[in-house]
């Protein structure tokens, strides 16, 4: 052969993308940090409808909003259908809303404003079974030839 080799839309060699991937893998992103702490990013999608609220009570940062509590709403309705590893707790911070990312009141801005939210928090505390496990180890090497 002439050493060409087809690549997959993920730009990894050998990797199949028609595996479907659970709704987890597809919602949470995981990074290794200094001291060999993790941080973990999740994806939360909300549609306000009617009177609909978040039904999150938090406190605004320079970087985001601090969920202190979910008081119920849309949020509640969320962690109810929804795995531990996916669901918003106390203490998460709210990082980006539809793209938008800074200051607590310009991402609480966003919140009151539109009415699909497509939100990304940052876990506050890492807990056991909130990475999901890969389900095949050989996704993430990558074939160098």
């Amino acid at each position: 052969g002439d050493g060409a080799r087809s690549r997959s839309p993920t730009g990894l060699d050998g990797v199949d993308d028609a595996v479907p991937r659970s709704e987890e893998e597809e919602r949470i992103i995981t990074r290794e940090l200094p001291g060999g702490r993790v941080q973990v990013e999740y994806f939360v999608d909300f549609v306000k409808e009617g009177q609909a609220r978040l039904g999150f009570d938090i406190a605004s940062t320079e970087k985001s909003l601090v969920i202190r509590s979910v008081v119920g709403g849309l949020a509640a309705a969320w962690n109810q259908s929804h795995p531990p590893s996916l669901q918003v707790r106390a203490g998460d911070h709210l990082v980006e809303v539809n793209g938008v990312r800074g200051a607590g009141m310009k991402l609480l801005e966003q919140c009151k404003q539109a009415q699909t939210l497509k939100c990304r928090f940052v876990r506050a505390k890492v807990l056991q079974g909130d990475v999901p496990p890969p389900r095949r180890p050989d996704i993430y090497m990558i074939v160098c030839a």
